[in-house]
């Protein structure tokens, strides 16, 4: 009437069922060697910040604000546009080129090695053209940041580069 159940399935495989603990060993066991796979791979993420001294550029960030005030209050506007193998940078028509200082910063948010820096060099039009080609494709925050007459100017802009 009472059917004997073996309980070892390793001496008698012909009578191995399935046993609720078993289960639950086996779906933790993955549980856990999924967690370890995870917990590996996001160990192998780089993480990029803004910039390495952020505290102390946090410290100066009201000489930004102070330099985005000057810009604002500019007659002519900086107006930059991405074209095709180029980026021009069209600085206000009343500052003259041999007069201005600074630099040009094109920074990638999503890879920080391929930041790269260039000085403010506007021609007798007061414009600035950046050869493109050997920039990596897709959106850049280009932040230009002169100095024209002793006052300090800043501006930031997004552009998509193809």
């Amino acid at each position: 009437m009472w059917k004997r159940i073996s309980w070892d399935p390793i001496l008698n495989n012909s009578n191995m069922r399935f046993n609720w603990g078993f289960g639950i060993v086996v779906a933790a066991g993955l549980f856990v060697a999924f967690i370890l796979n995870l917990v590996y791979q996001c160990s192998q993420q780089q993480v990029d910040l803004v910039t390495d001294k952020y505290y102390e550029k946090e410290l100066k960030y009201q000489e930004q604000i102070d330099q985005e005030k000057n810009t604002l209050a500019l007659s002519g506007k900086l107006t930059v546009v991405a074209g095709p193998g180029e980026v021009v940078i069209r600085y206000p028509e009343d500052h003259q080129s041999g007069q201005m200082t600074g630099e040009v910063r094109f920074f990638r948010p999503d890879n920080a090695k391929l930041d790269f820096t260039v000085p403010v060099n506007s021609g007798s039009a007061n414009e600035q053209r950046i050869a493109t080609e050997k920039v990596k494709q897709g959106w850049w925050n280009v932040q230009v940041q002169w100095n024209h007459a002793g006052k300090p100017f800043y501006q930031q802009e997004r552009v998509l580069i193809n």
